[in-house]
C-alpha cells in the first residue's frame, strides 16, 4: 500500500489531463443536423467551452456562438437552423488570419463544403 500512495497523485494528473482532444471539424458534424434545443448538451459532453451570444437584430434562423476547442482557441461559429424543425441545417466557422494557431487549426479541417477566403479571415462551411 505504501507503494501506491506516492503514485496516486500522479495517476490523478494523467487522468485529469487525459480529456479527448476536439477539434473544430469535430464539434461542426457532431452539431450539424441536430436541433437547437441539444447544442449546449452536446457541447457540454464534448468538454468545451462555449458561450451563446444574444441574436440582437440577427433573424431567428441563426444563432452565433464562441466555442473554444480542445486547445482553448475560440472561433466564432454560426449556426443556421431550419425554418420548421430547427435543426442546424449549416455552420460557418470564422478562422482568423491574425492568430497563428486558427492558421494551423484551418490546415486540419476536413469535410468541408465550402471555404470563402477573405483578407483577415477565411470562413468554413459545414452543410
Amino acid at each position: 500500500m505504501r507503494k501506491i500512495l506516492p503514485l496516486l497523485p500522479l495517476l490523478f494528473f494523467l487522468n485529469v489531463n487525459a480529456q479527448e482532444q476536439v477539434t473544430d471539424t469535430e464539434i461542426a458534424k457532431s452539431l450539424l443536423g441536430q436541433p437547437y434545443y441539444q447544442v449546449n448538451t452536446i457541447l457540454d459532453s464534448l468538454n468545451v467551452y462555449y458561450v451563446e451570444h444574444l441574436p440582437n437584430g440577427l433573424k431567428s434562423d441563426k444563432r452565433v456562438y464562441s466555442i473554444a476547442n480542445s486547445n482553448d482557441d475560440v472561433k466564432v461559429y454560426r449556426l443556421f437552423l431550419s425554418d420548421v424543425s430547427k435543426k442546424i441545417i449549416k455552420i460557418v466557422i470564422n478562422f482568423r488570419h491574425d492568430d497563428i494557431n486558427h492558421l494551423k487549426d484551418l490546415s486540419t479541417v476536413f469535410g468541408a463544403s465550402d471555404f470563402h477566403v477573405g483578407t483577415y479571415s477565411t470562413d468554413v462551411t459545414f452543410k
